[in-house]
């Protein structure tokens, strides 16, 4: 990500598995199986698909849910397969198979973005005397009463 007004920082890094009720023979068994996922845009959804594309696997059908809840509900009810995040299948049963990703697609990364602050306002808000917008205001002496903040 190349902003000039943001600044990108890595958060960590996150473990991505394949999640099913049963465990598979071979990946080409995708192609008989429903793909689990959030709606377009995802993030991890895209990782799988493009994975899944490259090797020339198109799942029977594709069904989108709103929730992690409901797609970790539907595997286990056996309707697909899933990709998740290992940190949240921690806490699930422990009964759903987990099938490894290659590892170009195993892991993805987490940032936190914030806008750049000017190195001028920067300094103004590590000054003792200053407290953000309209500090002029609440150090004014001179300001009537009804404007101070106290």
């Amino acid at each position: 990500m190349h902003h000039s007004e943001l600044t990108a920082r890595l958060f960590r890094e996150e473990a991505l598995t394949l999640i099913g009720s049963r465990p598979l023979d071979s990946i080409t068994e995708l192609s008989q199986s429903n793909l689990l996922v959030f709606s377009h845009g995802c993030y991890y959804r895209n990782r799988l698909e493009k994975w899944l594309h490259e090797e020339g696997i198109y799942p029977r059908r594709i069904l989108e849910f709103g929730t992690v809840e409901a797609i970790i509900g539907c595997v286990k009810a056996g309707m697909g397969m899933a990709i998740m995040i290992e940190a949240i299948l921690k806490k699930q049963d422990p009964g759903l198979v987990r099938i490894p990703l290659p590892d170009k697609y195993a892991t993805v990364p987490t940032y936190f973005i914030t806008k750049k602050i000017a190195k001028r306002r920067q300094r103004s808000m590590n000054s003792p005397r200053s407290s953000g917008p309209g500090a002029e205001t609440r150090l004014n002496e001179s300001a009537p009463l009804r404007n101070r903040i106290f």
